[in-house]
Order: structure tokens, then C-alpha cells, then sequence
């Protein structure tokens, strides 16, 4: 029985030491992909690797029976499989606004050495934004090679959600020297972080600019110059752009009738809130 008992504990010590070299092998894959931030970011997961349950990411990321059968069918290799997973997981982990997740699975792209594909760094940017860590957003941002426009929209709208509108105007710029052109989403990007008084010119300048390419009146891109007018307490030319807007919907209504109660329109607010029932948009329960 004794003797039992000391096997029993010898495979214990002998299983635990293999765990233990098995983490030790998954950092070190790991650090030959990967810079000071990525490596910290990794001591941070093994050091917590009970808390943040590191098998948890890998389960998640093994082929699922339906995937495994098309890739019969369309011969995709098995890390390709992974890959899928894993943009699916990150996009999972942006929309619940889970950090926690979204560090597991940015240690899963530096496990399987996909942290470099374009497509793999956007969502991530993205997922950092959205779960409000500017600064690793950023240092995945910069090492993205052959950035396109999602990856500059992701990187600008973390900086405008943080309030940092010269971050957000000099990335602009940068992407327009690199030759790439911005579309409705970058202007609504960088109309949203001049939404303060006295990044106020700034706005006006990137207006010139939508107006130029005949998207003023777009009602992504005019709705989000109503917005930055209304914030910035300029409540005439939000008024001007909001008629000049040909299909109004909802949120630009709600967004014009916000910006008159807070300029103190109320009057305004009340005969909006009329012109937009006649005009057949019904308010929803917000």
C-alpha cells in the first residue's frame, strides 16, 4: 500500500514537471516571435496562468468537427484552421469588451507566429480600442506591415475615444502621405476625436476636406460633423448641416434634437421632436 502511494506521488511530481516544461517550451516558442511588449505581455500570462486559465484559449481554438470537414474538402491546412478560430475568437472578445480574452488569444497569435498578418493586427488594434487600452493598441498598430485603412480607422478611433485628438489628427495625416485614401468611416473616425472646443478649427479643416469629396451630406459622415458641432457649442452650423442631411434617420434626428437641449433650444428640441413624427422616424425607447 505504501509503495502504491509512492508511485502514485512520483507520477504526480513527474506530470507537474512536464507541465511546468511545457509552459517553460510555450514561452520560449513564443519570445522568438515577439518584442519587449509581447514578452512581458507573456510573463504576465504564465505568471497568472492559473487566473487566466491557459488552456482555456487552446480549447477554444482546436478545429471544430464542421471545420475540420471542410477543410477536407477545401485542403486547408491545419494552421489555417487555427487562424480562423482565432479571428473569429478576437472579434468575439472586441464586441463583449473582454481584455482578459483578448490577451489570451494575442498569445495565441504569438504561440502560432500569426501576430504579423495584417488582418490578425487589425483585430487586434480593434480589440484593444474597444476594450480601452490605448497604448497596446497602439504597440501592435505599429507593427503591422502594409497597414490599410481598417488598420488606421481602428488605431484613430481608439485614439478619439481617449480624447486625443492631435494623436488622431497626425495619423490622419500619416495616412493620407502614405497615399491612402480615407473613407466615410476614417471621417467619421476623426470628426469624433475634434468633437471638443479647441480642436474646434481642426474639425472645420477636415469638413473643407469632406466637402471636397461630395460626402458632407453622407448620413455617417454628417451625423458625426453634427455631433462634433453640437459638442464644440457651435448649434448653428450643426442646425445648417442637419437640413442640408436629404435622408435623416434616427440618430441624426436624436442627434440634433440632443445638441438643441443642450444648447439650451428647447423650443427647438420640442419642434424637432414634432417635424420628425410628421416626417414618419418614431422615436425608439432611448
Amino acid at each position: 500500500m505504501k509503495q502504491d502511494t509512492e508511485i502514485e506521488l512520483k507520477t504526480e511530481i513527474e506530470e507537474e514537471k512536464e507541465r511546468e516544461q511545457g509552459r517553460g517550451m510555450v514561452l520560449a516558442r513564443a519570445i522568438a516571435h515577439t518584442n519587449i511588449f509581447q514578452f512581458h505581455l507573456l510573463k504576465l500570462l504564465n505568471r497568472h496562468s492559473s487566473t487566466f486559465s491557459l488552456s482555456v484559449p487552446f480549447d477554444i481554438l482546436q478545429p471544430s468537427a464542421s471545420l475540420l470537414h471542410r477543410a477536407e474538402h477545401r485542403h486547408l491546412h491545419h494552421d489555417q484552421l487555427h487562424f480562423d478560430n482565432l479571428c473569429r475568437s478576437l472579434h468575439w472578445s472586441s464586441s463583449v469588451r473582454s481584455l482578459s480574452h483578448g490577451m489570451r488569444f494575442h498569445f495565441c497569435a504569438i504561440y502560432y507566429a500569426f501576430e504579423g498578418n495584417r488582418l490578425l493586427g487589425n483585430l487586434l488594434v480593434q480589440m484593444y480600442s474597444r476594450c480601452k487600452s490605448c497604448e497596446d493598441a497602439l504597440s501592435v498598430f505599429i507593427r503591422i506591415r502594409r497597414k490599410n485603412v481598417f488598420s488606421f480607422n481602428a488605431m484613430i478611433s481608439s485614439y478619439a475615444s481617449h480624447g486625443k485628438y492631435g494623436e488622431a489628427l497626425h495619423l490622419f495625416e500619416e495616412m493620407c502621405i502614405n497615399g491612402l485614401v480615407p473613407n466615410k468611416f476614417i471621417f467619421s473616425s476623426i470628426i469624433s476625436a475634434c468633437s471638443t472646443p479647441q480642436a474646434l478649427q481642426e474639425g472645420r479643416n477636415i469638413h473643407t476636406i469632406i466637402k471636397k469629396r461630395d460626402l458632407e451630406t453622407d448620413i455617417v459622415v454628417g451625423t458625426s460633423l453634427l455631433n462634433m458641432y453640437g459638442k464644440c457649442g457651435s448649434f448653428d452650423d450643426a442646425k445648417e448641416l442637419f437640413y442640408k442631411l436629404p435622408d435623416r434617420d434616427l440618430i441624426s434626428w436624436n442627434a440634433m434634437i440632443a445638441v438643441s437641449t443642450q444648447s439650451e433650444k428647447q423650443w427647438m428640441a420640442i419642434s424637432l421632436y414634432n417635424q420628425m413624427i410628421q416626417e414618419d422616424t418614431f422615436p425608439d425607447e432611448y
